[in-house]
């Protein structure tokens, strides 16, 4: 719980910085679930950008922005339903900097999932899609970012037939 708080204040934090290479829409506002419809292309972009953008290459703070614009438009949105995997609690209890950026890729790769269906999708497709984004991203960057246990748990659990 401790983790997740410390994630939020420095995502902010983060937001009043004016300097931004991410895709997170400048004066964005989300107070209410009706807000976030008009965003999801925004939601799309960000998440494209945090799944294709090599780790070595992203700046902490525009990690911090996609994180926190990701998770203010997940913790609202009424058309996707993020259950938190429980194969990603481990990893959440990883340094706060990898902690911030698998959860920003695990919503990226379920809102994306989420978005580009015809049909408001189902909370066990969603949260896959979160697991699989999370391990692809890891398996391109794990010369970068360095061997993190719980996803390499996850990486065999996978493979076994």
């Amino acid at each position: 719980m401790y983790r997740m708080l410390m994630t939020l204040l420095l995502v902010v934090s983060a937001w009043s910085l004016s300097a931004q290479n991410a895709p997170v829409p400048e004066k964005f506002t989300l107070e209410t679930p009706e807000d976030c419809a008009r965003y999801d292309g925004d939601v799309l972009r960000c998440a494209e950008w945090m799944l294709s953008t090599p780790y070595a290459e992203l700046s902490r703070i525009d990690r911090l922005q996609v994180a926190g614009f990701l998770i203010k438009w997940a913790g609202l949105t009424p058309d996707v339903t993020f259950d938190m995997d429980a194969r990603m609690e481990p990893v959440m209890k990883e340094s706060l900097e990898l902690s911030t950026l698998f959860l920003a890729v695990y919503l990226s790769g379920g809102a994306k999932y989420a978005l580009q269906c015809d049909e408001k999708p189902e909370v066990k497709a969603v949260s896959e899609a979160g697991i699989d984004a999370v391990i692809a991203y890891y398996e391109v960057n794990r010369s970068a970012i360095g061997k993190v246990k719980p996803i390499e748990r996850m990486i065999r659990s996978e493979r076994k037939p």
